[in-house]
């Protein structure tokens, strides 16, 4: 996964601190695990699909689109699919030195009444004697 550049120019103009941004890159994404790496990559893929086809903007996502987005797909994702999914688009956002909207009451309080509605399923276990 390639992060999000919001491509500002150096702060004092010098075309060859541009060389860091590419090592910058590298450090970032060693830093992650390749199977969470994987994860943020098809959710923020996931994401921007969804935001072009109801013409909305992916980065910085308002708390609007956030909301819209969950509300459309929770009925086909668990809740720690929406969870993860939003903890992809709070990353990619602080990536880019933009306010996450995943912490606005507006998200938070749908995904309390989300996990509410959708519970969790709890799995049975045999005794072990």
């Amino acid at each position: 996964m390639d992060l999000p550049s919001v491509g500002n120019p150096s702060p004092t103009g010098d075309k060859t601190i541009s060389k860091f941004e590419d090592k910058i890159q590298d450090i970032l994404k060693n830093s992650i695990p390749r199977n969470t790496l994987k994860a943020y990559s098809s959710d923020w893929e996931h994401f921007s699909h969804w935001c072009k086809s109801y013409r909305l903007i992916n980065l910085p996502a308002s708390t609007e689109t956030v909301a819209y987005y969950l509300t459309d797909i929770s009925a086909d994702y668990k809740i720690s699919t929406l969870e993860r999914r939003l903890a992809t688009r709070s990353r990619v956002h602080k990536l880019v030195d933009e306010e996450s909207p995943i912490s606005d009451p507006k998200v938070t309080e749908l995904m309390k009444a989300l996990r509410r509605t959708k519970g969790t399923k709890k799995r049975k276990v045999k005794p072990l004697l």
